[in-house]
């Protein structure tokens, strides 16, 4: 993956081009979840979900000067007269993620139809800048509902994400699909979910530039180091393809296997997320 990133400054009569490349940039997380529900009642349950998250961050950048008037007078190194910078990191962090608590209730029950409402509690216990949590607490309030048909169980869900530290970051979460007993301990499972922003972001960067301190090219080679900060306005929508198996292995024992797959390129995601488990109820 590649991104690039440009701007240029007038200076008197010289224009100093700066250019900055991120020659390589891998992120991979991998997730293991622990997840326990309990029924305080028939209609009425609790979960707990805590994430454990191995994490591989790398990336290379390269900052390039292109002195345009024709002269050598800026540079990152004087002494060298050193034009490109290179800088690159690499973290393996092994940490939790964020803690999810959730509760339901199920409201109705008639003919195979059923309505439930509840709520999920996200905790920032996971660090934010290792990429193992979202650095906020978020209630997310939501309605779920499904109607059965024969071997066809239709199902959709929908809530609002409150963010108690950026309500800028407030986004409508909706999920749909529907799941086919092929037999009756295996299931097929298609579905899509997706997340919306309430509001429009706006995302900025600051990018390094230098300029001559007296601002004419044939002053002292001496530089100072400014930013120049570029921003740009986006509402972005995540929306995925979810396609998977749920089978009864064994008694209460039930395992599951599916894969995520983006339906549009909006955030930073991976081509293909595989995601696979087992539960068991006593």
């Amino acid at each position: 993956m590649e991104l690039y990133a440009s701007s240029s400054l007038l200076i008197g009569n010289l224009i100093l081009a700066h250019a900055l490349f991120f020659k390589r940039f891998t992120l991979q997380s991998h997730v293991f979840s622990l997840f326990a529900t309990y029924g305080i009642t028939d209609r009425w349950d609790v979960n707990i979900l805590l994430p454990f998250v191995f994490t591989h961050f790398k990336a290379r950048a390269q900052a390039v000067l292109n002195n345009e008037s024709g002269t050598d007078t800026h540079a990152f190194d004087l002494a060298t007269g050193a034009t490109v910078l290179t800088r690159s990191v690499s973290k393996n962090p092994v940490g939790i993620g964020d803690l999810m608590l959730r509760t339901k209730y199920h409201l109705v029950d008639n003919n195979g139809f059923h309505l439930a409402a509840g709520a999920t509690l996200r905790l920032a216990t996971g660090d934010e800048k290792d990429f193992q949590g979202l650095g906020d607490n978020i209630l997310t309030p939501f309605l779920a509902l499904s109607q059965e048909y024969g071997r066809f169980h239709f199902h959709a869900t929908g809530g609002i994400d409150l963010n108690w530290d950026a309500s800028d970051r407030n986004r409508a979460r909706y999920a749909a699909g529907v799941a086919f007993a092929l037999l009756d301990q295996l299931v097929l499972n298609v579905g899509v979910i997706g997340s919306s922003c309430l509001k429009t972001d706006r995302l900025s960067v600051k990018v390094p530039q230098f300029v001559n301190v007296s601002g004419t090219s044939e002053a002292t080679p001496t530089t100072l180091p400014v930013t120049r900060t570029f921003s740009n306005k986006i509402r972005p929508d995540i929306v995925d393809l979810n396609a998977g198996f749920k089978a009864n292995i064994y008694g209460s024992l039930v395992g599951y296997a599916s894969v995520f797959l983006p339906l549009n390129n909006d955030g930073m995601r991976a081509d293909v997320i595989p995601a696979a488990g087992m539960e068991v109820s006593f």
